[in-house]
């Protein structure tokens, strides 16, 4: 092993989830990362950009992701040295939401997304890291979305108000033969966390959220695939 291989390994078992990983898949990693720099205030992706394309560590600097339509000073994270970014977008095959700039001079290790879904599928602890994030992140918003609800809602409407009365659009539906990929498209488009499942009557039949693809769909197969490595 060469001395810069060896010392990257060692930056490497700083930092969650690779200080977990099997050395052997560290080292399947890092054979396929490369390292790149980027100056202050340069962008480092983008929903402009289309699909996420890497699977960014930070390994030194500072990264600040913000909402395109917020204001500068508006910044939804900051991350710093061993942090890594987009895992949601890679997960779900997808542009990021928000724009990530370097905030400082920055390197970045950089792993394709072909090789992150590689990866994925090679390493239980990176697969486990992964799918925990995206749920921690999702409880994340759905608290903030939440807690900014119940402020316009207390500053518009009186609680004696009916439910109609705040209805602003009609409710968005799908079958229950929908593919699992079309209803998360939808609420894409949307900018939705759930949909009402109906029949072919608009009858309710029940609701889909994005918490339910998490237990049920993408955690399920986790649990899954630590069973058939055991």
């Amino acid at each position: 092993m060469s001395a810069i291989d060896a010392a990257q390994l060692v930056f490497f078992a700083r930092h969650a989830p690779f200080d977990r990983m099997e050395r052997a898949h560290l080292q399947w990693m890092l054979q396929r990362m490369q390292l790149a720099y980027y100056a202050k205030d340069e962008l480092i992706a983008s929903p402009q950009q289309g699909e996420a394309a890497n699977f960014f560590v930070i390994k030194q600097g500072l990264v600040r992701g913000s909402r395109v339509a917020s204001a500068p000073q508006d910044a939804v994270l900051e991350l710093n040295e061993g942090e890594c970014f987009p895992v949601g977008a890679l997960l779900a095959r997808r542009a990021v939401t928000s724009e990530y700039r370097a905030e400082e001079d920055v390197f970045c290790f950089e792993l394709s997304a072909q090789h992150f879904r590689e990866l994925i599928e090679l390493s239980v602890v990176f697969k486990d890291f992964c799918t925990r994030r995206i749920v921690a992140l999702f409880e994340q918003s759905t608290q903030a979305m939440q807690a900014q609800m119940s402020q316009l809602s207390s500053e518009q409407q009186p609680l004696s108000s009916t439910l109609e009365s705040i209805i602003r659009c009609a409710p968005v539906t799908c079958l229950p033969d929908t593919p699992i990929r079309t209803a998360l498209q939808m609420m894409r488009d949307s900018h939705l966390g759930s949909m009402i499942v109906t029949d072919a009557a608009q009858k309710p039949l029940g609701i889909f959220t994005l918490r339910d693809l998490l237990e049920r769909v993408v955690l399920a197969d986790c649990r899954s695939t630590r069973r058939l490595a055991m």
